[in-house]
């Protein structure tokens, strides 16, 4: 399984917006089934993480690890530790959570039990213990490999900064690692060869558990690798030619050529240089109806705008509520995220 669909990846968001309680962010981490399917268990645990817990402080433990080569192991190590705080906290107001979680643990378990697979690693072999406690059975491990589980099962009893301390405190007695975010400057051209090495060896969609997971990655100091920056979409047709594909989709331009392009050479600037603005009230281009398919498109596009006028303007003052709630979410949420 080398893609995910976007329904799915839809899925997993909304699983874990769910489990939030909060719609205003985006999920930097969705896991999905042997089979691409959205894991609603730990998509479930993912979102939950978020409301119980200060997520940006964990994020930065997530982040940290990206410039060691066994990030995934790290990863995978800590949502182990993290799912079973989560899980005692959240199952008090999901009885369902604790079916999932059975059905999960009994698939892991029966995934491995018999077969040992080439890349059965020490993530394996600790989710394999911690599954079997889940199902009541005791893991025939190591007295180390049990006490780094104890350890790394968190209690649900831990804030976040107790979590993000044991994490820390375990991590560099275990792996000798440091999860601090701060590196020293003569390291930084090499770590930065480490992270582009690790993102052209590894997509986002990796192994996770008995399915798959779609992380995103951040450098330690939590901004994008430069190679998984958005490019640049180029296109074939001229300035002109683009505008007029637009205004046949989307509706006349409000400004004449002249007028966007002055105010393109304002705004889109820095990273927004070679954008595009169009500015429309929707209404139609004349003789751009191609076809008997596209006309049917416009009439059914027409008494869809017509339907979400009638309706806004009969719930106005709800509709204006929320806009202004809607608004002041944005806002914040650009102040908070502010980049150079």
């Amino acid at each position: 399984m080398n893609e995910i669909s976007e329904f799915q990846r839809k899925r997993a968001v909304n699983q874990i917006w769910n489990a939030a309680k909060d719609y205003a962010f985006s999920p930097d981490f969705k896991a999905y089934d042997r089979d691409g399917q959205a894991d609603v268990y730990w998509n479930s645990i993912a979102g939950a993480t978020r409301r119980h817990y200060e997520y940006d402080k964990l994020q930065k433990l997530f982040s940290a690890f990206q410039q060691y080569e066994d990030a995934d192991l790290y990863e995978g190590l800590l949502w182990l530790g993290l799912e079973n705080a989560v899980f005692q906290k959240e199952c008090r107001d999901r009885p369902a959570l604790s079916r999932l979680r059975l059905r999960y643990a009994q698939q892991f378990v029966d995934g491995f039990r018999g077969h040992v697979p080439d890349d059965f690693h020490l993530y394996d072999c600790l989710a394999f213990a911690h599954f079997l406690r889940v199902l009541g059975q005791d893991p025939a491990i190591s007295r180390y490999d049990r006490k780094l589980l104890d350890e790394l099962e968190f209690s649900p009893e831990l804030s976040t900064d107790q979590i993000v301390e044991q994490t820390k405190r375990l991590f560099l007695q275990w792996f000798q690692i440091n999860t601090e975010e701060k590196r020293k400057e003569r390291h930084l051209l090499d770590l930065s060869l480490i992270h582009k090495r690790r993102i052209r060896a590894q997509p986002h969609l990796r192994k996770f558990g008995i399915g798959l997971a779609d992380r995103n990655w951040t450098t330690p100091d939590g901004t994008i690798p430069e190679e998984e920056q958005l490019m640049d979409l180029k296109s074939t047709m001229s300035a002109e030619e683009l505008r007029e594909f637009i205004s046949g989709k989307y509706g006349l331009s409000i400004f004449s050529s002249q007028q966007a392009a002055e105010l393109e050479r304002n705004l889109c600037v820095g990273n927004h240089q070679n954008c595009h603005l169009h500015f429309t009230r929707g209404q139609a281009a004349p003789d751009v109806i191609r076809n008997g398919f596209e006309a049917l498109q416009k009439q059914k596009e027409a008494a869809q705008i017509e339907r979400n006028r009638t309706y806004y303007r009969e719930h106005l003052a709800r509709n204006r509520i929320m806009i202004e709630r809607l608004s002041s979410k944005i806002q914040n949420s650009v102040l908070l995220y502010l980049h150079p």
